[in-house]
């Protein structure tokens, strides 16, 4: 879901009380910092955001952030290839790891936020089809782990020439479209988004990928139509049956 400013509007994305969010658009630069944690923490969550993953050090801030409901622990991954290590320093991608049951059952779920400006400039669209190449393939590349992407993606996952190769594969699944039976809301009207939207400017830019473990495990797939209102973007809610989750911490 997108936000335009964590600090300034975090008591209303946190309304639902999920266990887990993942934002776009977050807009937490480097001197919001600490007061954004200092907040979230008052509200019983627990973030982490891109600026973690960012090794170029620069003040970039961060475009994507997560926050895990007090209980949760998310734990950094380690990457060293190149590819991921790119991928962590646009800001625009971070991803955690949960245990989810008893402290021994974990998934991986990870933040996105694709480049705007991608379906009309063809510069931008591969620079941004090789952000949401990169970060697909490190989704499919955990083969028993359940792993998640939400994301505005800036651009229709389901003809993403970056992701179509893998969905038709089965490497990953764009889960509103299967729980819709491939026809899924539109998720995008920058004039404000409202249920059964339709016409010129609404798109489908959002949505959540799993890799093929994470899709067994899928319950339900809600829009959040009552919280987003005089949003542009409609937030997506994953409900996961945990009973099905097999892989363990070792």
């Amino acid at each position: 879901k997108n936000i335009n400013s964590l600090y300034a509007s975090a008591e209303r994305h946190t309304a639902t009380k999920a266990d887990v969010y993942a934002w776009q658009e977050a807009e937490i630069p480097m001197h919001e910092r600490e007061v954004t944690a200092e907040k979230m923490t008052k509200l019983g969550y627990n973030i982490r955001c891109g600026w973690e993953d960012n090794h170029t050090g620069d003040d970039c801030g961060s475009k994507v952030a997560m926050a895990f409901l007090e209980g949760y622990k998310p734990y950094a991954l380690e990457y060293h290839d190149r590819e991921t290590v790119q991928l962590a320093a646009t800001g625009r991608w971070c991803e955690r790891m949960i245990d989810i049951k008893d402290g021994n059952q974990i998934i991986v779920i990870a933040s996105l936020y694709g480049y705007s400006g991608a379906s009309q400039d063809p510069a931008i669209a591969r620079k941004n089809d090789e952000l949401l190449r990169t970060a697909a393939m490190r989704c499919a590349s955990f083969v028993s782990t359940p792993y998640f992407i939400c994301t505005d993606a800036n651009t229709n996952p389901q003809t993403c020439r970056a992701w179509r190769e893998m969905l038709d594969k089965g490497m990953i699944t764009d889960l509103p479209y299967e729980w819709g039976n491939g026809n899924p809301e539109f998720t995008y009207r920058n004039k404000g988004v409202y249920k059964g939207m339709s016409g010129p400017g609404v798109t489908r830019i959002d949505t959540v990928i799993s890799n093929e473990v994470g899709a067994q495990l899928l319950s339900e797939v809600k829009y959040l139509w009552d919280t987003s209102g005089g949003n542009d973007h409609v937030g997506i809610a994953v409900r996961l049956d945990g009973a099905r989750v097999q892989q363990k911490v070792t």
